[in-house]
């Protein structure tokens, strides 16, 4: 099959079970954010940002090195390795979560009491400590998943995980946050089951043997893609933790509104991490130069003229869609959900460096790129946040984003020798879509929700 092919199957697929994920988690905030006060919906995700805070110490980024290395042997079709590589991943990660866990146990109401200020909070915590501890199967088996390209398997299990997550939490929201933390937990266990059953029904039964060698290799590779990850942490929960220490249940609420709308533009980048990471190391272990720097450019140009409309339609109908889908009490949100939509266009566009620069087997490029914004991003949360609540943390994302984004593509113009993307005609389409969006807004005589509906029409059909 060549790349073109092996492409187009592998966006198909992850696009559809990215999609109909997206929509159920979103379901999931909307079923939450209308049947919780808002101090509980605030409550759920302030433990939810906490456990995306320490979440790297029990991934340690060997799932980009399953996939690294998974696509590697079976292009050299060794199954052996491919087995190998998968039992010393579950044997680190689940060292590496046991301790955790323990610890977590021990802390749990002493974070509820001193961080959430919440007494409620110290069971919820307890029960997502579990729901951690049993995340490492699933994400073994899906990063094996992703280096096998059976990528058609990866979107079932996205689809199943968000499917009885929101099932389960319509029949448990009678009983609060607790029943959402006990939904949570009936995913993940649900999920790793059909993993398990899925992956292992048709592999190769082959003998191994464990060598210390492919366990350093693995942390080898995994460890500047942990320090990349601390930097996403930095970026992705610090401002949800900073938001509930200085501005309480409250205002991590509001923030709860902005983030996951703004993270549905998101989609675009898991779609291109999924799909072109596996395919630029296959490309790179076959040292097929030519084809990575002839499209490579043609990524960025696409990834970022996909997400102009979007992103215009969200920053000028904020008001509009907050109001519409979390109620009256969420519009305040308004200005941070302009905010992250906007940082979002970054988000997008630096995943094609993300995918190449850890494809080609660099990822302490990226890392180096990532630790920069991140310590970028907690100065400005440190500053912002105290004063200007979720808003602060909004424009905190947003420059740090930017950097990150402008630092990846000279790493990777470095490493392959790529042209720069066309950035002027680029910008030229940003600034014609804006003021068409305006135009829109502003102008024609229609009621708010008509244009919105209007607009959203326009964005899918382009």
């Amino acid at each position: 099959m060549n790349y073109t092919k092996k492409a187009f199957i592998g966006v198909s697929w992850t696009a559809a079970g990215l999609f109909m994920a997206q929509v159920f988690a979103y379901l999931l905030r909307l079923l939450l954010a209308r049947n919780l006060s808002m101090e509980e919906y605030g409550l759920v995700y302030a433990v939810i940002g906490f456990f995306g805070l320490v979440a790297i110490f029990h991934t340690l980024g060997i799932g980009e090195a399953i996939t690294k290395y998974v696509a590697a042997a079976l292009a050299k079709k060794n199954f052996v390795h491919v087995k190998e590589l998968m039992i010393w991943a579950a044997i680190i990660l689940y060292t590496a979560a046991t301790a955790l866990a323990v610890i977590l146990l021990f802390l749990a109401q002493w974070l509820a009491d001193v961080y959430i200020k919440s007494p409620e909070a110290a069971i919820l915590i307890k029960i997502y400590v579990v729901v951690m501890f049993l995340s490492p199967a699933y994400a073994i088996i899906s990063a094996a998943f992703v280096g096998y390209q059976r990528l058609n398997i990866l979107a079932l299990l996205r689809v199943v995980q968000a499917a009885v997550l929101l099932i389960a939490a319509y029949v448990f929201i009678q009983h609060g946050a607790v029943g959402v933390m006990m939904s949570y937990l009936l995913a993940v266990l649900i999920t790793d089951v059909l993993a398990f059953t899925l992956f292992f029904k048709d592999f190769p039964r082959v003998r191994f043997t464990l060598k210390k060698k492919t366990c350093k290799k693995l942390i080898a590779f995994g460890l500047p893609v942990m320090f990349t990850s601390v930097a996403s942490v930095i970026l992705v929960s610090t401002d949800t933790v900073l938001v509930t220490i200085f501005n309480g249940l409250e205002a991590v609420a509001i923030y709860q509104a902005a983030l996951p709308t703004a993270n549905i533009l998101l989609f675009l980048t898991g779609l291109i991490l999924t799909v072109f990471m596996p395919l630029v190391a296959e490309i790179w272990e076959r040292k097929q130069y030519k084809i990575l720097k002839t499209t490579t450019p043609l990524l960025y140009k696409y990834a970022a003229v996909l997400m102009v409309l979007p992103v215009i339609a969200v920053i000028a109908y904020a008001d509009v869609i907050l109001n519409l889908l979390f109620g009256q009490a969420y519009v305040p949100a308004e200005n941070i959900l302009r905010l992250l939509a906007l940082s979002s266009l970054f988000h997008v566009v630096n995943g094609v460096s993300i995918a190449v620069l850890t494809g080609i087997g660099k990822p302490g490029e990226h890392m180096k790129s990532m630790l920069f914004g991140a310590l970028i991003n907690l100065i400005l949360n440190f500053a912002l946040i105290p004063t200007y609540g979720p808003l602060g943390a909004a424009a905190s994302t947003v420059v740090s984003s930017f950097i990150i984004f402008v630092d990846n593509l000279r790493r990777v113009k470095k490493q392959i020798k790529i042209q720069s993307p066309p950035w002027t005609r680029l910008s030229l389409v940003i600034l014609a879509s804006l003021i068409f969006f305006l135009f829109l807004r502003y102008i024609i005589p229609f009621a708010s929700y008509t244009k919105a509906v209007l607009a959203l029409a326009l964005t899918t059909a382009f």
